[in-house]
């Protein structure tokens, strides 16, 4: 009685549910008007505006194909922005000169402590630094640019010991070189070593004594300064990027598969 009872409704009711479904002669089809999508709350609704779920779709697919580019260039970043950061905070505790502060903060510049004008003398007094050319070939070849003449730091660390000049200042040095990067061209090191040597001359011949006062390390912090203020900046940019290309994708899932 029990089994009759619960399903004989259903029985009943599934015959209906079909008819119903079923259109015939005495009930025309009604086409039933599309649902347009629901606009989210979105930060650019005037650039993608909102769309039908047709062209949501379609949207959703082309900016996942094309922005799987953008999305790897950024990601890519990150791991190398703090592998960076993480060498840069390791070069604390090195043999120093002392004496001052070339004027720029320790956390502006991500060391871990300041670096001094003496020691960033000491870097740029290295005769090593007379023949870049030298340095490339009697330094590590363990990289593509490296093999092709490129100036590495890795090589550039190697022809300044750590044992004789301070491996903070060596960094900053090199750092002004190409905005941070692992790798520069030796004309470009040698022409920013000139611009610093021509620094301390005008220093020097502005003293009556013609002692410098910090001349090619006061330039060396502005341009250390400049090549933190390009990478803060380029990180910035594929952060943006990545927020930028994750919300296109998003916010067309969203309109194309759950509304």
């Amino acid at each position: 009685m029990f089994f009759f009872r619960i399903w004989t409704p259903l029985m009943l009711a599934l015959p209906a549910a079909s008819f119903k479904a079923i259109p015939t002669r005495l009930s025309p089809v009604v086409a039933t008007p599309r649902k347009p999508a629901r606009a989210p709350l979105r930060p650019l609704r005037g650039i993608v505006p909102p769309t039908n779920v047709e062209d949501a779709t379609a949207k959703f697919w082309i900016f996942l194909v094309f922005g799987n580019g953008g999305l790897g260039i950024g990601l890519a970043q990150i791991p190398t922005a703090l592998r960076r950061l993480n060498e840069g905070m390791q070069l604390g505790g090195g043999v120093s000169l002392g004496g001052p502060e070339i004027g720029i903060p320790s956390w502006a510049l991500l060391y871990p402590e300041p670096v001094r004008v003496r020691d960033v003398a000491a870097v740029l007094k290295c005769p090593a630094l007379t023949d870049l050319d030298r340095v490339v070939t009697e330094g590590p070849q363990d990289t593509f640019l490296a093999t092709k003449g490129y100036l590495t730091f890795r090589a550039f660390a190697q022809a300044l010991p750590e044992d004789k000049y301070n491996k903070l200042a060596v960094r900053c040095v090199f750092d002004c070189f190409n905005g941070c990067q692992d790798q520069v061209s030796p004309d470009d090191a040698r022409a920013r070593l000139s611009k610093w040597a021509d620094a301390e001359a005008q220093a020097a011949a502005a003293t009556p004594q013609g002692q410098g006062h910090g001349g090619a390390a006061a330039a060396v912090a502005r341009d250390a300064l400049l090549a933190k203020a390009n990478n803060y900046s380029a990180i910035g940019f594929f952060a943006f990027l990545i927020w930028l290309i994750a919300d296109l994708i998003w916010e067309e899932a969203q309109m194309a598969f759950f509304v």
